[in-house]
Order: structure tokens, then sequence, then C-alpha cells
């Protein structure tokens, strides 16, 4: 062996060798070369949409604003503390001083006067109530003078009681959680309708791909076609009338492929939107042809969807929110009182020290109230406003919960009967599939016209989208349903319940 029959040879090896390696790293690492389209299931365009799109970064944004609004309506309902005061209150001013006389003269003062106060207050929503235990001390500096006197209350105890008045925070506790329940499973729900948009933009996208590859084949067959035509034509086998329209069919095929591409481009754009995917990534769908068995019965369809879907705690809100503002206006326009009692200890000194010494006691009971005595029938007229209202919230609750329940079967119903659908158009589109590749072997073969073969080509072409549609609607409705229920039928479980932290 020669040595640069050698060398050729050795060379050789090594591009073999450096090409296995470079296919090794690529499997290994599961990179894809550059340029190469990446394939997405539905499942994958699903799990990429609740991963990283838009739509679920903004839902999980709102739900934890709706957490902190519980947490806080939570915190509004547990003791306090406060400290609260001035440090100093300084004034240096004329005032004016009646004399005995009745004359008055203008003097002048500086002083300064601090003041701390700390507090602790408890609400009582059952009763509207409000108790609180208090400690303050107050220093007096006069600096005409040249004294110092202090003021303090080292304990007291007092509490405010509304009478007959409207109790919002009894309701507040009574409406938050419902609200708080409601914005849990509108999360769930939000989860799920993400879900469905990235089917339906996945089925988008999978339709025009799917016009797109047929109108690359149709392209393809109709150029075989003029190849075809022209040889006859050159024999005299073939019309100048069939010639034209095979010739016009290769432009229509040209103008499909152009219309589908640039169709293409924007449902692509879309998903990839939707999904947060970068754009210049080249994707490619898969048909989702496993579909899975299901037998959904209606009731439990109907239990579900009253268990884990936003409408019942949304319902019983807006009935209590009604009711809230009914009682609100009936006693807003009545009697309304307030009972203010407050006991302690209070004493004065010119040190801190005295302020310990044989305090006084300190009294306080205060009953304040309000009467209409003549509103010319405002009271009146507000009070059957909001009870008017009350009723018409009643109507509507009625009406919603009716219509929730009767989607909820309608799509129950409906999903059922895709199956047979499903099944019709995948054998519809085999036939026609098979068709049109017998038509245009036999038109090839000069036994079948024209018009014959653009029958067959419409054919398949129909019933490709048609079954293409038919998994559409499947999985559409599949999807619908896991939004109206939030229950996984294919597993038997809740779908995603958000933690409720108490």
């Amino acid at each position: 062996m020669t040595p640069e029959r050698c060398y050729k040879q050795t060379k050789s090896i090594l591009l073999m060798i450096l090409s296995l390696l470079i296919v090794c790293s690529v499997t290994l690492t599961g990179a894809t070369p550059p340029n190469s389209p990446r394939f997405f299931t539905l499942q994958q365009v699903v799990d990429l949409a609740l991963q990283q799109s838009p739509a679920s970064k903004n839902a999980s944004n709102q739900r934890e604003n709706a957490f902190w609004n519980f947490r806080n309506f939570k915190t509004s309902f547990r003791p306090s503390l406060n400290l609260n005061g001035n440090l100093p209150d300084f004034s240096s001013t004329n005032t004016p001083v009646t004399q005995p006389d009745g004359s008055v003269i203008f003097q002048s003062i500086n002083y300064s006067q601090s003041s701390a106060r700390l507090s602790l207050n408890q609400e009582i929503a059952a009763t509207g109530a409000t108790i609180y235990a208090a400690t303050n001390l107050v220093r007096f500096d006069d600096f005409d003078r040249n004294t110092v006197a202090y003021n303090s209350s080292p304990f007291m105890i007092g509490f405010s009681q509304p009478v007959f008045g409207f109790n919002n925070k009894r309701w507040t506790k009574k409406i938050e959680p419902l609200r708080w329940e409601e914005s849990q499973k509108s999360y769930n729900e939000q989860q799920e309708q993400i879900s469905y948009t990235a089917a339906q933009l996945f089925f988008d996208l999978l339709s025009i791909q799917t016009d797109v590859d047929l109108s690359q084949s149709n392209l393809k067959n109709s150029l075989s076609n003029l190849e075809i035509a022209k040889q006859n034509k050159k024999l005299g086998k073939i019309s100048e009338n069939d010639f034209d329209r095979i010739n016009l069919s290769v432009y229509n095929a040209k103008k499909a492929l152009n219309r589908a591409t640039m169709e293409l481009k924007i449902a692509e754009f879309n998903l990839k939107s939707f999904i947060g995917s970068d754009q210049s990534e080249e994707v490619q769908l898969i048909m989702p042809l496993q579909i899975p068995q299901l037998k959904i019965d209606v009731q439990k369809a109907l239990d579900q969807a009253h268990a884990n879907r936003k409408e019942d705690p949304q319902l019983k809100r807006q009935l209590l929110e009604a009711e809230r503002n009914t009682t609100q206006a009936k006693r807003n326009n009545g009697l309304t009182a307030n009972l203010n009692v407050v006991y302690g200890l209070t004493n004065t000194g010119d040190h801190i020290g005295q302020l310990l010494n044989h305090p006084e006691a300190q009294k306080m009971v205060q009953l304040s109230f309000n009467i209409p005595v003549l509103d010319w029938g405002r009271s009146a007229s507000s009070v059957k406003m909001a009870e008017s209202k009350n009723e018409l919230v009643k109507y509507e609750v009625n009406q919603q919960g009716q219509q929730f329940e009767r989607e909820v079967i309608v799509q129950v119903e409906q999903f059922m009967l895709l199956y047979e659908q499903i099944e019709t158009s995948q054998q519809a589109d085999r036939v026609a599939e098979n068709g049109y590749q017998i038509a245009l072997k036999q038109y090839q073969n000069g036994s079948l016209g024209i018009t014959n073969l653009n029958i067959a080509l419409q054919e398949r072409e129909q019933s490709r989208r048609d079954y293409i549609n038919s998994l559409a609607s499947f999985w559409k409705a599949y999807y619908r349903i896991r939004i109206l229920t939030l229950y996984d039928f294919e597993n038997n479980k809740t779908l995603r319940i958000a933690d409720a932290e108490e």
C-alpha cells in the first residue's frame, strides 16, 4: 500500500470517527442540530403554556394578590399593639387672656408638651365592639416659669360598642372566606383555561401545517402531471382544453401553497407567543392520534363541578352581599347609638416617681345616639331599593346556577358523541387518500380524465381537514369539560387544588 493511499484511508477513518462522536454528543445531550424543527406533542404544548406562558404568570400574580388580601383580612381581627405620641410639641406665641374686669390682654407663652401612648386593641366581630387597654404619659414644660408637670394614666381599659347599628365586621367575616375560596378555584379554572387555549392554538397551527403539506403534495403531483401532459400533447393524445386545465392546476397549487405558508407564519406566531417560546425556533406539531377512552357520568360531572368550581362560593357570596346591603340600609336609617365605657387610673405630679403614688380612679360612660326624625321618605326608599336589589340578585343567582348546570350537561353529552365522529372521519380520510392515489396512478397511465382526478383531490383535501377538525373538536371538548368540572376523568382525581393557607 502506497503512503498516499494509506494517508487517505487514515483520513477517512478519522472523519468517520469524528462524525460518530458528533452524532453521539447530540444524542446524549438532547440537542438538536441548527435550523432543524422542534417537534411538539399536544401535551408538551399544554405543559409549556402552564409553565412559562404570560397567561400563567398573570394567573399566579392574581392568586398571590388574592392571598395577601385574605391574609390582611385575617390579621384585622387579631390584637394590635400601637405606640403613638408627640415628641415634642413646642409652642411660643401670644394668646388673649380675659381679665376679671372684662378686658383682654395678650400674654406671651412658651411651652412644650410631649406625650406617648401605648395601647392594645382587639376587635370583636360578633358584636362589632372594640376593646382596648392603654397606658399614657404626658410631660408639660413651661419655659416662662421654669416648671415641669407630668400627667399619666398608668392603666386604663375600655370598650366601644355600637348599639342597633350596622355591624360590617360580622358580614366581612362571612364574606371574605368565600371570596378567598372563590379566588383559589378561579386560579384552578384559569390553569385549565390556559390548557384549553393552548390546545386551540395547537390545532389551529396543525390544521394549517396539514394544508401546507397537502399543498406541497398537490404542487408536486401537478408538476408531474404537467410533464406527462406536455409529452401527451406532443403525441396528440390530449386536447388543448385539458392541457390548459392541467396547467391551471399547477398555478392553483402554487397559490394555495403561498396562502397556506402565509397563514402558517401567523399561526406559528400566535402559538409561540402564547406558550412563551422563541419566535426564531421552527415548530413541527405531532398529530395526537391516541385519544383517551372515557365514559363520563353526567351526575358525577355535576357533582364535581359544584365541588370544585368557583360558582358555588361565588353565588353564595353574591347572596350574602345582597343581604348585607339590605341589612345596612335598614340599620343606617333607624335608631343608632354607641356606648363607650372607660375605667382606669390617673395621677399628676412634678416628678415621674409621684405618678404611681395614690393614683385616682378614672371612669367614663357615654351613650351617644342618633334618631332620624324627618327625612321626607329617604330612609324608606333606600330600604325598598336595597330589598329590590336583593330579590334581583336572588333571581340572577338562581338563573346562573341553572345555566351552569345546563352547560355541564350539554358539554358531557356532546363529548360522548365525538368518539363516533372521530372514527368516521378517520375512515373517510383513509378511503379518500387511497382513492386519490389510485386516481393519480390511473390519470398518469392515461385511463382517467383530469376532471375525475380533481374530484379525487378535493375529496382527499376535504376528508383530511374533516379529520383534523374532528380531532380538534374532541380535544377542545376534553379540555372544556376539565374547565367546567376541574376534574380529571382520565385519572379520577381533582385538578390542581391550590393550597389554601389559613
